[in-house]
């Protein structure tokens, strides 16, 4: 939020500094700038050269703006940690989870030998967020059908009131020798392109609003290349299709009739 991180010379050098949580900024500098201050953890002065953005509460309930960050050479000096206490490893494909884990405790085995190596695999955590993730894919379809309904069905009436106030310039297009497929594929036309702008803005909303949901919730958000062309896929499918029966209904507009009743209005 403010301040510097820590640079690569102060993490070799293990320069007293710290990173502070707003959290601990607020507490312990309610009315002061805390750039530049000093802070004591089990004795040892530390400067605050930054202050980190706010995050709010994490999954786990805990306040993840109560944070003190300090370079890695001024914890070991502090709390004195002898080797490894905990690894955490990040698979690429689940399937081949507890194959890894095998060969992972194989190989620390093998690194330190006599010492007792545990493996925790988080297969319940995963499972949870497996059901939960299919759950919430379910849901989010069931969602994107019904709103493409209702999107369809709400161009579809504005796209016939637009008709109804277009008859004169389609009669006149018509009696100067437009056919009926030439109105259709106007109509057509200007349908897909409402969609497909409507597709566009929808897309940015959606990773706007996404990424501030994940902020909040401290998750990470992937945006891959396929949803977004899907979306623009449907909403183009979906103009073209509720876009059929107002273009059907302007193609066969008698061009007299729509004259007549153009000039009467």
């Amino acid at each position: 939020q403010t301040g510097e991180f820590f640079s690569d010379a102060i993490i070799e050098s293990a320069v007293p500094t710290a990173l502070v949580g707003s959290a601990v900024a607020n507490w312990f500098f309610p009315s002061e700038d805390p750039l530049g201050r000093i802070i004591q953890i089990d004795g040892m002065e530390l400067e605050v050269t930054g202050v980190l953005e706010s995050r709010g509460m994490s999954g786990s309930g805990r306040n993840a703006d109560e944070v003190v960050l300090v370079p890695q050479g001024v914890f070991t000096e502090l709390f004195q940690p002898v080797g490894l206490s905990t690894l955490t490893v990040l698979v690429s494909d689940a399937n081949h989870t507890e194959k890894l884990a095998s060969d992972a405790k194989h190989y620390f085995e093998s690194i330190y030998p006599g010492q007792e190596i545990f493996v925790r695999l988080p297969m319940s955590t995963a499972r949870a967020r497996d059901e939960m993730s299919n759950t919430l894919s379910l849901y989010l379809t069931a969602i994107a059908v019904i709103a493409l309904l209702l999107g369809g069905t709400v161009m579809m009436n504005l796209t016939s009131l637009s008709i109804s106030a277009r008859t004169r310039e389609i009669g006149l297009r018509k009696a100067l020798g437009a056919r009926k497929r030439d109105i259709s594929r106007q109509v057509l036309l200007e349908t897909m392109m409402t969609s497909l702008l409507a597709g566009v803005a929808g897309i940015a909303l959606g990773y706007i609003l996404g990424n501030e949901l994940a902020n909040r919730l401290e998750l990470r958000t992937l945006m891959t290349w396929h949803a977004p062309v899907a979306g623009i896929a449907f909403a183009v499918l979906t103009g073209l299709v509720f876009g059929v029966r107002p273009a059907n209904r302007a193609a066969r507009l008698d061009p007299v009739v729509a004259l007549r009743g153009a000039s009467r209005q």
